[in-house]
């Protein structure tokens, strides 16, 4: 894996696998941007309970199945389920 360090806004920041990892700490359902943690847009997720990622995951999509419906919403924290 290639590391890159980058400086933005004072921060110290490392690109690894297209995430920026940075010096501010954020919760679950949150994400780093420059120096404060922001929620994850609707359609998004983040899970991971502390953590300095600066992007939300999306959520899953419908698999390509149609008779697949959602058993559980995504929210903010946590992915769609989806069950057949």
């Amino acid at each position: 894996m290639m590391l890159e360090t980058i400086l933005f806004v004072g921060l110290l920041c490392h690109l690894a696998e297209g995430f920026y990892i940075c010096s501010v700490t954020c919760e679950s359902g949150q994400y780093c941007s420059q120096e404060d943690c922001i929620s994850c847009p609707e359609g998004s997720f983040q899970e991971e309970p502390v953590h300095q990622m600066t992007k939300c995951l999306p959520w899953t999509t419908k698999p390509s199945e149609s008779n697949y419906v959602i058993a559980i919403n995504g929210s903010a924290t946590s992915d769609v389920v989806w069950k057949c």
